[in-house]
C-alpha cells in the first residue's frame, strides 16, 4: 500500500511538458504543483509570436490544463485504489486472535462494592502530664 502511494505521489509531482505555439517543450508544471497565472502570462506573450516553422496545437492556457488535469487524475486514481485495496485487505485478511478474557472480566470486577477505608490512627497531641 505504501509503495502505491509513493508511486501515485511521483506521478502527481512529475513535470508535464506540452507542445505550444512558439516553444516545442513548454513546462506546464506538475499534476499537483502548477500555476494557471503563469500559463495566462505566457499565453499572452506567445500569442503575438508568428512561427511558421513549428505548428503546435495551441497556447499554454489551452493545452496545459488538459495535460495537468489528466496527470493529477491518474495520480489520485492510483492513490484511491491503493488505499481502498489496503483497507479491504486489512478488513478481510486479518487473522483471528485468541480471545482476551481479561477485559471482559474487568467489568464484573468493577461491580463489586468498594471496601470502606481502613481506620486511620490519629496522632495524639503530646501534652505535658499534670500529675
Amino acid at each position: 500500500m505504501a509503495v502505491a502511494l509513493v508511486v501515485a505521489l511521483a506521478i502527481g509531482l512529475w513535470p508535464v511538458h506540452a507542445d505550444v505555439r512558439g516553444e516545442s517543450n513548454y513546462s506546464c508544471g506538475s499534476g499537483f504543483l502548477h500555476s494557471t497565472h503563469t500559463w495566462n502570462v505566457d499565453s499572452a506573450a506567445l500569442d503575438f509570436q508568428e512561427t511558421s516553422t513549428f505548428s503546435a496545437s495551441g497556447l499554454p492556457s489551452t493545452v496545459c490544463p488538459d495535460k495537468v488535469d489528466s496527470r493529477r487524475e491518474l495520480a489520485l486514481l492510483v492513490m484511491g485504489f491503493s488505499l481502498a485495496l489496503g483497507l479491504l485487505s486489512m478488513l478481510f485478511l486479518d487473522r483471528g486472535r485468541a480471545p482476551n478474557f481479561g477485559t471482559t472480566l474487568f467489568a464484573n470486577r468493577r461491580r463489586i462494592p468498594a471496601r470502606p477505608p481502613l481506620p486511620v490512627a490519629r496522632v495524639q497531641p503530646e501534652e505535658p502530664s499534670t500529675q
